[in-house]
């Protein structure tokens, strides 16, 4: 009941997904449509999961082992719920950087989609240490570690590179920037992943179409949040630069930088110091 049930999610998430590319003339209803994809995809499978099923198994019938049997069965239902949400929280970073470097390009004069990349990198990269140190403990192969590095490594690229993704660009120059990093990025991701698969392959874990139908719910996550998250982000983009323009007008401005200027003589406001890093003063090459 609970694999019928969350494989109807998946069918209605697909749906969703259709109508929306299909009403992108009509954005309103193309926006709300992929916003309830994307929140159906994600919430619905964690609610489910939340619930202690294995408690409400009844194995009083097989008088011997019971409480054994219980917990053997909870198990194998915990297992089922790492398969089938870990895929969804692994494609929301991966989304959400795909969106700030889609915006980035959009808005090249914008410095917040830089800094979404630089601030939900290391959190993907974090995630997937924490899988290449258990793997590390589990597992005893080589392909395995050097995928999941791999994989590591893409999102650490776009830290690396926060000098250039943090600052204001021109049009000119912004997709030089954008293509050059995600290039690397990507380079070290298909890598990984082809290492994953490799390893996967060799091991007979999966049945083809089990890969494939994995392979499409990781990347249909990432594409979705993506479009999901670039929508909100947008608008926010919008809505913080109106409010910028009206406090920029306002008595509150000089309150702001009278505290700023407090905190600056403690050390507290240097971005360079914070993050360990030169990032650049925010202007392009030609303005300084």
């Amino acid at each position: 009941g609970l694999l019928g049930f969350l494989l109807f999610v998946k069918v209605a998430v697909a749906v969703f997904a259709i109508m929306a590319a299909l009403q992108w003339t009509r954005l309103a209803r193309s926006r709300a449509i992929t916003r309830w994809a994307w929140l159906s995809s994600l919430v619905v499978p964690l609610l489910v999961w939340a619930l202690p099923w294995g408690m409400w198994l009844d194995f009083s019938h097989l008088q011997v082992n019971a409480e054994q049997v219980r917990q053997q069965v909870a198990g194998v239902l915990g297992v089922m719920m790492v398969a089938t949400v870990a895929p969804k929280l692994l494609a929301l970073f991966p989304g959400i950087i795909r969106s700030s470097m889609t915006l980035k390009t959009l808005l090249p004069q914008a410095v917040a989609p830089g800094w979404l990349t630089v601030v939900f990198a290391p959190f993907l990269a974090g995630f997937l240490l924490l899988v290449l140190g258990f793997l590390s403990q589990v597992q005893s192969s080589w392909v395995l570690i050097g995928g999941v590095a791999c994989l590591v490594i893409g999102p650490c690229l776009y830290v690396r590179r926060a000098k250039d993704l943090v600052r204001a660009h021109t049009d000119d120059e912004v997709g030089n920037v954008v293509r050059e990093i995600r290039t690397r990025a990507i380079t070290f991701n298909l890598v990984g992943a082809l290492l994953v698969c490799l390893y996967v392959a060799d091991l007979e874990l999966l049945s083809w179409h089990g890969a494939l139908h994995l392979g499409l719910e990781a990347g249909g996550g990432v594409m979705l949040t993506m479009v999901t998250i670039s929508d909100v982000t947008l608008a926010l983009l919008a809505y913080g630069h109106q409010q910028g323009v009206a406090f920029h007008d306002s008595d509150l401005r000089r309150l702001h930088e009278e505290r700023l200027q407090a905190l600056a003589s403690a050390g507290l406001t240097d971005v360079e110091q914070a993050f360990g890093m030169k990032v650049g003063d925010g202007a392009p090459p030609q303005q300084r």
